[in-house]
């Protein structure tokens, strides 16, 4: 079963605090161990680069500090993004100017994706990366058919509702029930 995080929101926090860590601190560390803090000059080149330079040591400790602060985070909204919840199903929402009627997708378990009452959009896949829902399907009218892919962010997933970003645009669905 793909499973989609409800705290969805909290992973783009996640990534950027992920980015931080990974991809920043390194370079924090290297500036640490390649130029003083103060600007003093000391007696030789190879004392000043030395890590247990009295200038260096403060900088590491600062650099220590901010991958400590990093390293919560991460933890913290990895906690937040942990649980899971089913977005597999038949999703739903009013047609546009037809409140009687119903559009809607459903996602079943092995990444297959249809429409519901939608002639002319067909999709036929879906994956999830991250918080985000990836269609995959046919444009079909004017005489022609054109392969598409849609990203959309998912904004809230509960048991019963989802809320999908596409661009500006937010699009609630109701997860249709069984009869």
């Amino acid at each position: 079963m793909k499973k989609l995080a409800p705290g969805a929101v909290f992973y783009d926090i996640y990534k950027k605090f992920h980015i931080a860590f990974v991809n920043i601190f390194p370079v924090i560390l290297y500036l640490c161990h390649t130029a003083p803090a103060s600007g003093r000059q000391s007696n030789t080149i190879n004392n000043r680069l030395h890590p247990l330079h009295p200038d260096n040591m403060k900088l590491i400790t600062r650099a220590i500090c901010a991958a400590a602060i990093c390293a919560v985070a991460t933890a913290t909204l990895t906690l937040c993004v942990g649980k899971n919840t089913d977005i597999e199903g038949r999703w739903v929402q009013p047609v546009p100017g037809q409140p009687d009627a119903w559009q809607g997708i459903a996602l079943e378990p092995d990444g297959k994706a249809s429409s519901i009452n939608m002639a002319t959009l067909a999709y036929d896949t879906w994956t999830i990366e991250g918080n985000r829902l990836i269609l995959g399907g046919k444009s079909i009218g004017n005489g022609q058919t054109i392969d598409f892919s849609d990203t959309l962010v998912v904004v809230r997933l509960s048991a019963d509702t989802m809320v999908l970003r596409m661009g500006a645009m937010d699009l609630e669905y109701t997860r249709e029930k069984c009869q």
